[in-house]
């Protein structure tokens, strides 16, 4: 009688993990996480970017479209590892891309980073923003 070795299905799982974690060259593109919004006066975005340096952060207007790329480094120190056996964190470039709705104030722009979290405050243009109109009578 022959018997047949059944393995687990975790096994075969944790097998192709395994396979596709020791290439050596793994690099990721990656999306971080934005919340938008619109206040009175200004459009809001914020952007977690834990592990990223701000030097390794870009913000460009053009028109219409506020475009925030960069890129998480890999801080893996590969000589003082004899391998990898799990890893999540994510790395890589990244760029995200956003078309504002209404004309926003090009110069008073304004980027702050702190903890991971960067927030860009675009204020509405003097144009774009609610104003009552009287109507005349007569």
């Amino acid at each position: 009688m022959t018997r047949l070795a059944i393995r687990p299905a975790f096994h075969f799982s944790s097998e192709l993990d395994r396979l596709f974690s020791e290439r050596p060259s793994r690099k990721y593109n990656w999306s971080p996480s934005v919340d938008t919004h619109e206040a009175k006066e200004a459009f809001v975005v914020t952007m977690e970017l834990p592990g990223v340096s701000s030097e390794d952060v870009s913000i460009r207007l053009d028109d219409d479209t506020l475009t925030i790329s960069g890129e998480k480094k890999e801080v893996f120190d590969k000589s003082e590892s004899k391998g990898r056996y799990h890893f999540e964190r994510s790395f890589g470039s990244f760029a995200r891309s956003f078309r504002l709705p209404k004309a926003v104030d090009a110069e008073a722009i304004n980027a702050s980073y702190k903890e991971g979290v960067l927030t860009v405050t675009l204020p509405k243009s003097e144009t774009s923003l609610p104003r009552e109109i009287s109507v005349n009578v007569g």
